[in-house]
């Protein structure tokens, strides 16, 4: 099949969160299966075009925005890690995507956002046709990649060619929170008909939202993970488009995501002190001790490391954290937080450092090898958090052979199995489960996890299940493949 993936952040490119992790590997083991597959994104500021070899490709790309006319090219390079030679396409606009955030700064959203992913949702498929490479399918992954379905199905001139006419679309909602929610003057600068304006095509609250229109426009949606596909048709988790989820539900998968094991892996792993096997453990106590000494953290006996590596948001449960953050302590569990946020959260946590010296260790900041470090040192992971589409963390954390503590929600249900003194022995556990969104679970859970690893031979079984358990993304690769072949019988 020929593929081309859309999205607004691609690692190691450009990346807020889990998006571009999911389009940095997936591709990769899609191409190793014998698939045609292209990616495409924006060429923002940060991108080091030097570095990355990027070569132009197609030097003028004109897209209409109302009665405004939008010049851009392509440029086009190899993703760095992929031995199947992933072709990576970047449209390239100076004023649109020459900035210092992706999608705003000092937390404030850039005010031209509408234009800005409109261009990009054009140039895209302005693109293909330059190419002459017409894909059987487009992944949409997020707002940001809403509108092609639309412009597929509804702009006068695409929608006519029989260029576009066999191309089938497959959107990707990763986090339903986030709905590229615009004016609707948006509709008349793109060119697409008022009649799709309305609350069974892509108004949402006397609003343009793009998410919508990659909901209601794509012949298939997917999101990532089983138990996210359910609750995003709930009321509580459907952020209000939970009624138009329930009508497509039979073209709606849930597909859990992977990890990249060339990445995360602890055998080969370059980013961390030693590396280690399920079946030789020994090069994670050398990793543990050099988490400790970069953090400052005094070791303790029978005191398990407890690691996060998060966005300090509440989504991620860090109101709860709070909370429960004294429990936790009284465990004697050293605590390593590795992120940035929420301005209250920050806070939070450089104050819960300051006042506990020698067990609690905090990086406000994003560091890809301490995030590494910390996988690989940490005894357990903790994500509490009130929704988790998929997760990566507690998946590169198995790998790793430390614990995840988290909440029972979205990929982190799909993914996790309770250990209990039972499911240990029986070989079937790999974290700890907790229900409520309460503190006090949170803290039960965590008294739970430092009791078991007080027994290190129960503790050292349920390491070594846990990182043998397959997570990579050549099992959701084949799952996608089932999505794609549904797709074009359409």
């Amino acid at each position: 099949m020929k593929i081309l993936f859309v999205s607004s952040e691609v690692s190691p490119f450009a990346k807020t969160g889990g998006l571009a992790d999911v389009v940095g590997a997936l591709p990769q083991y899609l191409a190793r299966r014998g698939h045609d597959v292209r990616v495409v994104m924006p060429l923002y500021k940060s991108i080091d075009t030097y570095a990355h070899r990027l070569i132009p490709l197609l030097p003028e790309i004109i897209v209409d925005w109302g009665t405004d006319r939008i010049s851009g090219e392509v440029m086009r390079c190899s993703h760095p890690s992929s031995p199947a030679d992933v072709p990576m396409y970047f449209i390239a606009q100076e004023l649109l995507f020459d900035r210092d955030g992706l999608y705003g700064e000092a937390g404030q959203d850039y005010f031209d956002n509408d234009r800005r992913f409109a261009f990009f949702n054009f140039a895209t498929l302005w693109m293909l046709k330059g190419l002459n490479w017409s894909p059987d399918v487009i992944h949409l992954n997020d707002w940001q990649a809403g509108m092609v379905a639309a412009l597929l199905k509804h702009h006068p001139i695409i929608s006519e060619d029989d260029f576009y006419r066999r191309i089938r679309t497959v959107f990707t909602i990763h986090n339903m929170a986030y709905q590229g929610l615009f004016h609707h003057d948006m509709m008349p600068r793109m060119n697409l008909p008022w009649y799709i304006y309305n609350p069974d095509g892509i108004e949402f609250h006397n609003q343009v939202s793009t998410l919508k229109a990659g909901i209601v426009f794509s012949d298939r949606i997917t999101t990532v993970s089983p138990t996210y596909a359910k609750e995003i048709q709930t009321e509580e988790h459907g952020a209000g488009m939970d009624g138009v989820l329930r009508l497509r539900a039979r073209e709606l998968d849930g597909i859990l995501n992977g990890i990249d094991d060339d990445v995360w892996n602890p055998e080969t792993d370059a980013l961390i002190p030693a590396n280690y096997s399920a079946d030789d453990t020994s090069g994670k106590a050398k990793c543990r001790k050099a988490l400790l000494k970069q953090f400052g953290i005094k070791d303790k006996a029978g005191a398990p490391v407890i690691g996060m590596i998060s966005r300090l948001v509440d989504q991620k449960g860090f109101d709860i954290v709070a909370k429960a953050m004294p429990e936790i302590l009284a465990t004697g569990a050293r605590i390593v937080l590795l992120g940035t946020g929420e301005a209250k959260h920050e806070e939070f946590f450089r104050s819960l450092a300051a006042r506990n010296p020698g067990q609690v260790g905090v990086a406000i900041e994003y560091n890809e090898k301490t995030a590494h470090l910390i996988e690989a040192g940490s005894d357990c992971f903790l994500m509490p958090s009130y929704f988790e589409p998929s997760g990566l963390n507690q998946l590169y954390s198995m790998r790793y052979g430390t614990i995840p503590i988290v909440r029972g929600v979205g990929g982190l249900k799909d993914s996790i199995e309770h250990a209990n003194k039972k499911t240990i022995t029986a070989g079937k556990a790999t974290g700890f489960v907790f229900e409520r969104y309460t503190a006090g679970a949170l803290q039960q859970m965590v008294k739970r996890a430092v009791q078991c690893y007080q027994d290190q031979k129960l503790w050292q079984k349920l390491v070594k299940d846990a990182m043998t358990k397959d997570f990579t993304w050549d099992r959701s690769a084949k799952e996608y493949e089932k999505v794609y072949k549904k797709t074009m019988k359409k």
